[in-house]
């Protein structure tokens, strides 16, 4: 079933459907099937002649060639919320295949998380950040900014790719009860993942440093628009690159599995799951001022190219 604005339809065999948009803007796309992850998209569109409203640039005006398309400004996609959707399950057979399943989905969020942290550790590059992203309140003092250069609305971002594994699928189980010790590791993984996953998002969101920029990212691209560096103190250095809050190690004590903590437990799998996606679909399209703290990109971080 796929969901776009007030519209809904089912895919045919090949797995496709049409949907029509009904208004300018920024609207949802919801793809879900039975026993499947949900996963979601945005989509613009925009009325004839008004591009503006998707953050495109006007089309051309009197005087200008009918025949140049207008030039696309950078645009940076919002940081989501972190926030995932409840699900509704409230029971759920304790069996061995269901606990298998929900530990997979755990354990999916898992090697999820490691890849993009394993991605910001490695340095982040200008590709990485979306056009215009940097304005004076992000560096430290000792870096001024006045206007008057070219600032960012060249190019859009183009993300490092990442490498990610998932693990391999879950084995069937059966439809026996699962046994306690599969039960207590698969809610101390669950919890786990939400815990790592959570920790990541204050990471991403708003806490990333100038610390975590390889040395001379930031050039005119980058810069906000219409801006140039008047003045870089060598002694103005970047702020220590960031870490994802420490998180206490998940204890489980024993429990009898129960159709109600079957059902907690694909409740936080699942929230673990959707959040992650949410952060990996942001970190793929390109890291804009929402990421980073303020006050914590130095003189390090600029390119040769920028700097006074």
């Amino acid at each position: 079933t796929v969901t776009y604005g007030g519209s809904k339809t089912t895919t045919n065999s090949a797995g496709a459907a049409s949907l029509t948009a009904t208004g300018g803007g920024t609207e949802s796309v919801l793809a879900s099937a039975p026993n499947a992850i949900r996963d979601s998209a945005s989509v613009c569109g925009y009325p004839a002649g008004d591009p503006t409203v998707c953050g495109l640039a006007a089309p051309p005006g009197p005087g200008m060639s009918p025949g140049v398309a207008p030039e696309p400004a950078a645009v940076c996609r919002d940081l989501g919320s972190g926030s995932a959707t409840r699900s509704s399950v409230a029971s759920l057979p304790p069996s061995d295949a269901n606990y298998r399943r929900i530990q997979w989905y755990a354990r999916v969020t898992m090697q999820r998380v490691a890849a993009m942290t394993a991605w910001l550790d490695a340095g982040i590059e200008p590709g990485d950040i979306c056009g215009g992203t940097f304005g004076q309140a992000a560096f430290v003092s000792g870096v001024t900014l006045a206007d008057g250069g070219p600032g960012g609305r060249a190019s859009p971002p183009s993300p490092r790719s990442f490498a990610l594994k998932s693990p391999p699928a879950p084995k069937s189980g059966t439809g026996a009860p699962a046994s306690p010790a599969l039960a207590r590791s698969t809610r101390a993984i669950s919890i786990e993942a939400l815990k790592r996953t959570n920790a990541l998002a204050a990471r991403v969101r708003g806490g990333l440093t100038g610390g975590d920029l390889r040395a001379g990212s930031i050039g005119a691209r980058e810069l906000a628009n219409g801006v140039r560096v008047e003045a870089a103190s060598s002694a103005a250095k970047s702020v220590e690159a960031s870490r994802a809050p420490e998180t206490s190690p998940t204890q489980v004590t024993s429990f009898t599995p129960s159709p109600g903590s079957a059902a907690r437990d694909l409740r936080v799998a699942r929230a673990s799951l959707v959040r992650s996606s949410e952060l990996f679909r942001d970190l793929r399209h390109g890291l804009g001022p929402g990421a980073f703290a303020p006050a914590s990109v130095g003189t390090d971080s600029l390119s040769g190219s920028v700097r006074p």
